[in-house]
């Protein structure tokens, strides 16, 4: 396991940087090596020397020049951050889950046909309160009492018209040609039943209602 208090204390003593590698052919040299080294604001930080034909002495200086304390340090940071994260992942998924289990509670108590009706009483409830608001902006546009009033008077009139019509078909049957008009001593009762019919009639058609 990776002593990450250690390793951000070393980085954090060493030569910040940049830091960058190059190779020189060695003068002279009979074994025909070439130098690399890592160099860090001017100083050279470790340098070694490997023969001309072996590949790998430029990877491991390029390695170590990657390697530098500043890096160390950001990819230190960025461990740090995300395990942070994760802490606040873990605990966000277990309010997620208890929300979860609470829905999946109160889902099995539920039942369609309960869902159903009640969406039936939402329906009606709407309809209700949509025609007391028609009712009381009616109200508001014919003053309330002003409405009462006609509709009161409508009322009295047809009454009326249907007692004159009752009283004209009365007559009217009377005067037909299939009524025989009475004689002798029915005939002063006949003309005055005929009388009070048509003072009825006219009485009530200069009624007001």
């Amino acid at each position: 396991m990776i002593d990450e208090q250690k390793l951000r204390e070393l980085a954090e003593a060493a030569t910040p940087g940049p830091w960058h590698w190059d190779g020189d052919p060695v003068k002279g040299d009979p074994l025909d090596r070439v130098r690399f080294r890592v160099v860090a604001t001017g100083r050279t930080i470790t340098q070694c020397y490997y023969s001309s034909s072996d590949g790998m002495a430029q990877k491991e200086a390029e390695w170590i020049a990657s390697t530098n304390p500043s890096a160390i340090l950001a990819l230190l940071d960025e461990l740090q951050t995300l395990r942070e994260q994760k802490i606040q992942l873990q605990e966000f998924s277990k309010l997620a889950c208890r929300a979860l289990d609470d829905c999946s509670r109160v889902l099995t108590t539920i039942d369609v046909e309960d869902l159903y009706e009640q969406d039936q009483i939402d329906e009606l409830n709407a309809r209700v309160t949509n025609l007391a608001v028609q009712a009381m902006v009616l109200n508001g546009l014919t003053h309330g009492g002003q409405l009462d009033a006609e509709i009161d008077a409508s009322l009295k009139e047809a009454v009326k018209q249907a007692r004159i019509d009752a009283l004209e078909e009365a007559k009217q049957a009377v005067d037909g040609e299939g009524f025989r008009e009475p004689e002798g001593e029915y005939e002063a009762g006949y003309n005055k039943a005929c009388d009070i019919c048509v003072a009825a009639i006219e009485s009530l058609k200069g009624k007001t209602p």
